[in-house]
């Protein structure tokens, strides 16, 4: 070891030893903190933090206390021991030591995040349930996000006492989020008047996610295509116009859904709502092809009203490769490796091989006008 260091090694000893000796002694303090920073300078950062933490409960009425917890504080997180960063901003917070008052709160929410980033989320929710005991509206917000993030990191619902604050003060995105869970589980149990309506809900929300909100619109965009898709096809000839006239406007809803959940930009929707109108368009063309013949048609009639069906589904096949085509750039930009790729693949596969055999016949233009993929 070279000289110097030798020395310094010397002074740090001889600093502690003095302190030690001396505690009564005004100058006890000054010799400690001088050994701290020695081994700041020497780049010992852990041993200086670690002797920082001695000096303030040696001294702790010192001036000084609050920056050398601060810069423990500040150690502990470069050299990645977060818990113990936690410990320091509750010593800050103790009583018993010179430092700010007015920022207690402010250091035991420091020390939540970094037990939070330890995962120590027990030891966290205690330092939060006594904050939130607090009447400072915008403190107990602050815990909310806290135990919030805890209960989504630990797949557990949120407390009963803070999901009330939650409704009450309308915090967002927390709202947002978990009516988006309520309404998840009435799309599941099949309760669609009631999950359409709690998404509408949803939507009027200012502060809400774009997530959120895409969430919400893509659950509706799915209700639409049920409604679309059971929609029969079944009728008499004098009806004909009416009841594909009511088709086309329930598919024109689905498809309208679908795309302003695309305008919401969030990555997952935009490819499910693609992916989906696809599905959407594929529905249109199956069923139309397979629509009964309205009752009282010659022979001759029955084929020029199958030809006028085929001019009426054309449009749509081209829709098809259109929105899979726009999915697959879009998962491929955003890297999608979840598989979601290959199904989508797999589709576009599966639709070109059964275009590469598609008759294409010349026929009279139908008077039915089918929506585009355009927005409206």
């Amino acid at each position: 070891m070279p000289m110097e260091k030798k020395e310094f090694e010397k002074a740090i000893a001889g600093y502690q030893k003095f302190a030690k000796e001396n505690t009564d002694s005004p100058l006890a303090p000054k010799a400690w903190w001088n050994s701290v920073q020695i081994y700041y300078d020497l780049d010992r950062i852990g041993e200086g933090a670690e002797d920082s933490l001695i000096y303030a409960k040696m001294f702790p009425k010192e001036d000084n206390v609050q920056e050398a917890l601060l810069q423990a504080a500040k150690t502990y997180e470069d050299i990645g021991r977060t818990h113990k960063a936690a410990e320091v901003f509750l010593q800050l917070a103790d009583n018993k030591t010179n430092a700010d008052k007015t920022k207690k709160d402010d250091w035991k929410l420091l020390a939540s995040d970094f037990l939070i980033l330890d995962r120590s989320f027990n030891q966290a929710k205690e330092i939060l349930n006594q904050l939130f005991s607090s009447k400072d509206i915008k403190l107990q917000k602050k815990v909310l996000e806290r135990v919030y993030h805890i209960a989504k990191v630990k797949s557990q619902d949120l407390e009963q006492k803070y999901r009330k604050f939650a409704f009450q003060k309308g915090v967002q995105p927390i709202v947002g989020e978990l009516h988006l869970k309520t309404l998840e589980g009435q799309f599941n149990d099949k309760n669609y008047p009631k999950a359409f309506s709690t998404a509408m809900d949803i939507l009027k929300y200012k502060n809400a996610s774009s997530e959120t909100k895409a969430k919400a619109r893509f659950i509706q965009a799915q209700i639409l295509f049920d409604e679309f898709e059971k929609q029969s096809l079944k009728s008499q000839i004098d009806r004909v116009a009416m009841v594909i006239a009511i088709k086309t406007e329930k598919l024109e809803k689905a498809q309208s859904a679908y795309q302003s959940t695309i305008r919401y930009q969030d990555p997952e929707m935009t490819v499910k709502s693609m992916m989906a109108l696809a599905d959407l368009y594929s529905v249109f063309i199956k069923q139309i092809k397979e629509m009964p013949l309205p009752s009282g048609l010659n022979e001759a009639d029955a084929l020029s009203f199958r030809s006028e069906m085929n001019n009426l589904i054309f449009p749509m096949e081209d829709q098809i490769i259109e929105s899979l085509t726009e999915a697959k750039e879009v998962a491929k930009k955003l890297n999608f490796y979840d598989g979601t790729l290959s199904t989508i693949q797999s589709k576009i596969d599966k639709f070109n091989m059964k275009s590469s055999v598609r008759h294409m016949a010349s026929v009279t233009p139908p008077q039915i006008v089918v929506p585009t993929g355009g927005s409206k």
